[in-house]
């Protein structure tokens, strides 16, 4: 990958922070270490194929998207009109509900990303607050 316009290091780091991870989560999701996630993202080095690097992050944000319309469609709605989003802040909590996030062992912290993304898409359709509680 030579082409100047392409900076695997920023494409990383931006879609690592888009779907709410951070270098530790990426590496295990990766099977690399956080030092490589950081050499990579520093531009210090690169990865032997990164176009498997960027198949992979295509396919996490895949699962995030699907994760955005999982938490949409299990919104609920208070006496008082606002909406409430459902998020989890512990792995297991979310693995014992959603087999898909097991088997991949997604954390916690990428439905809570795709929770607020899924706030922020209810708000602007038409203000409506919209309300994030933890998962009991």
């Amino acid at each position: 990958m030579s082409d100047p316009t392409f900076d695997f290091a920023l494409t990383l780091r931006c879609y690592r922070k888009r779907l709410g991870l951070d270098q530790a989560e990426l590496a295990e999701l990766l099977n690399v270490t956080q030092a490589t996630i950081s050499r990579w993202e520093a531009g210090i080095r690169a990865p032997r194929d990164p176009v498997e690097v960027l198949m992979h992050l295509h396919e996490l944000s895949d699962v995030f998207d699907d994760i955005v319309d999982d938490v949409i469609a299990l919104a609920m709605s208070d006496a008082a009109g606002r909406v409430i989003l459902t998020t989890y802040q512990i792995n297991e909590h979310w693995w014992l509900a959603d087999e898909r996030a097991r088997d991949l062992a997604l954390p916690a912290s990428m439905h809570q990303a795709a929770t607020a993304q899924a706030a922020r898409e209810i708000s602007a359709d038409d203000g409506t607050v919209v309300t994030i509680r933890a998962s009991r």
